[in-house]
C-alpha cells in the first residue's frame, strides 16, 4: 500500500502531519528534506526504555505492532519533524533542504544536522527531550469525531488523495482534524468480484478506521464522492449510531429493492467495448487531455495499448466497474438511523435532481439536499461544496458533543 498521513497532535495546539508507510511505520524528514523510515536499529536504546524490551520487536510489520507502540512512534516521528521545521523556519528556510553543494551554501539547519551526524548517541539525547507524551494529551487522546473520506471511482490512491485534498484541508481549517482517506476495494487488494467479498471489504475498512487510537471507536462522519457514496452507505448501515452524519456527492441514490447500480454497470460494460469504458469516464471529466486522447483513439490515431496513461486507466478501470465488487443491496445497505446531506451538482447530467432527492429513503433521520453550481467532478474544487458541507459538518459535531 501507499503511505498515508496520519494528524499527530502534540499538545497545546500544536499539530503535525506524519506520512506512515504500511510497512515500515512513520516517516521522517533527514538533512536534506527526504522522507525516511526510522532508523530502529541506531535508536533501539531509546525506543525500548521507552515502548518495549525486546529490541528485534521493532523489524515487525507497522501494522504488527501494538497501539501504544504506534502511539510512541508517531509522536516521535512527528517531534522530530516539527524541530527540523522550526530550525528551517528560524533559518529563513523551506522544508526541504539543500544539499552540500548547492548554490548560496549550505543552511544553518542542514550544517547542524550534519554536525550532530544523527549518531544513536545524538538521537537518544534528541528524542529524550522531545518524545514525552504530556498525560493531558493522553486524557484528551482521540476524542474528537473521525471525519472518513470515499473519493470517486477511476483514479489510483494518489489521484484520489488530490481530487479530495481542497475538501479535507478546508474541513481540518474548521476544526475537523481527525481524517482519514479510505479506499475502493481494488485499493486493498481484495480478490473476487461481484457481492460475495463485499462484507470483507467493509471489515477492511473498519479495521483502517480503527487501527489508529485517535479513531478508534469514535463517533464517524461519512463522505462519499460518487463511487464512495456507496462504500459510505454501507459503512453506515453496519456501524449504525456510531455514524453522526452521511453525506453522498455527485452520486444517484441507489432503488431500494434493485440490485446496486455498480453491479448494473457491470453487466452493461461486460456487453460493451474499451472504448465505450473510456468514453463513459470522459463523460464524467472536463480533462481536455484525456478526451483528446479518447478522440484519437476514436480516429485510430492513437491506440490504447500505445498510451502507457489510456491503458493503465483502462486496467483500473475494469477492476473498479467490470470486474468490480459490489454490495448486496439487501444485505448491505439498509435504511440508516443517521442524517443524510445529498449535494446535488447541477451541472452533472449523470446525478439528475430526482436522483439525489431519493437518497431520503436511505434515512430515517433528517434529510437534506444541497445544490452546487458545478459538475460531476469539478464540485470538488468549489468553495461553496467545501464550506457549506464543513460548516455542517462542524455543526453536526458540536450537537453530538452536547448531547
Amino acid at each position: 500500500g501507499e503511505p498515508q498521513t496520519v494528524l499527530v497532535q502534540l499538545g497545546n495546539g500544536v499539530q503535525e502531519q506524519v506520512m506512515v508507510d504500511p510497512e515500515r511505520g512513520p516517516l521522517v524528514y533527514d538533512q536534506f528534506g527526504d522522507l525516511k523510515a526510522m532508523d530502529m536499529t541506531d535508536n533501539g536504546w531509546h525506543f525500548n526504555r521507552i515502548v518495549c524490551s525486546d529490541r528485534a520487536a521493532y523489524n515487525k510489520p507497522w501494522r504488527s505492532k501494538g497501539a501504544t507502540e504506534k502511539k510512541i512512534l508517531l509522536d516521535i516521528a512527528a517531534r522530530k519533524n516539527r524541530k527540523l521545521a522550526e530550525w528551517q523556519e528560524a533559518d529563513g528556510s523551506a522544508r526541504g533542504g539543500v544539499r552540500g553543494g548547492a548554490p548560496g551554501g549550505v543552511p544553518e539547519f542542514v550544517q547542524r544536522l550534519q554536525a550532530t551526524s544523527w549518531s544513536a548517541e545524538e538521537q537518544n539525547r534528541f528524542f529524550e527531550e522531545m518524545s514525552t507524551l504530556p498525560q493531558e494529551d493522553l486524557d484528551e487522546f482521540g476524542k474528537s469525531p473521525v471525519l472518513v473520506v470515499f473519493y470517486s471511482g477511476g483514479v489510483s490512491k494518489q489521484q484520489g488523495f488530490e481530487l479530495v485534498r481542497d475538501f479535507i484541508q478546508t474541513a481540518r481549517a474548521k476544526g475537523l482534524t481527525n481524517q482519514v482517506v479510505l479506499h475502493h476495494p481494488d485499493g486493498y487488494d481484495l480478490d473476487g468480484e461481484g457481492t460475495e467479498p463485499w462484507p470483507r471489504y467493509i471489515d477492511r475498512l473498519i479495521e483502517e478506521i480503527d487501527s489508529e487510537p485517535s479513531r478508534s471507536g469514535r463517533p464517524l462522519l461519512l463522505w462519499g464522492h460518487s463511487k464512495g457514496a456507496t462504500p459510505a452507505l454501507s459503512l453506515a448501515t453496519r456501524l449504525q449510531d456510531r455514524v453522526l452524519k452521511v453525506y453522498c456527492v455527485a452520486s444517484g441514490a441507489p432503488v431500494p429493492g434493485e440490485a446496486s447500480p455498480f453491479q448494473k454497470m457491470a453487466e452493461q460494460f461486460k456487453q460493451g467495448t474499451d472504448l465505450d469504458l473510456l468514453r463513459w469516464f470522459c463523460s464524467l471529466n472536463a480533462d481536455r487531455a484525456l478526451h483528446a486522447m479518447v478522440e484519437a483513439v476514436e480516429k485510430g490515431e492513437l491506440t490504447v495499448d500505445s498510451s502507457p496513461y489510456l491503458k493503465g486507466k483502462l486496467d483500473l478501470m475494469k477492476k473498479q466497474y467490470v470486474n468490480a465488487i459490489f454490495p448486496d443491496m439487501e444485505r448491505d445497505c439498509k435504511v440508516i438511523p443517521a442524517p443524510l446531506m445529498a449535494v446535488w451538482p447541477k451541472l452533472d447530467a449523470s446525478s439528475p435532481e430526482t436522483s439525489m432527492r431519493a437518497w431520503r429513503r436511505w434515512t430515517s433521520g433528517e434529510f437534506t439536499l444541497r445544490s452546487v453550481a458545478a459538475g460531476h467532478m469539478d464540485c470538488l474544487r468549489t468553495a461553496e461544496h467545501h464550506d457549506h458541507v464543513a460548516v455542517d459538518m462542524v455543526r453536526v459535531v458540536k450537537e453530538s458533543q452536547s448531547r
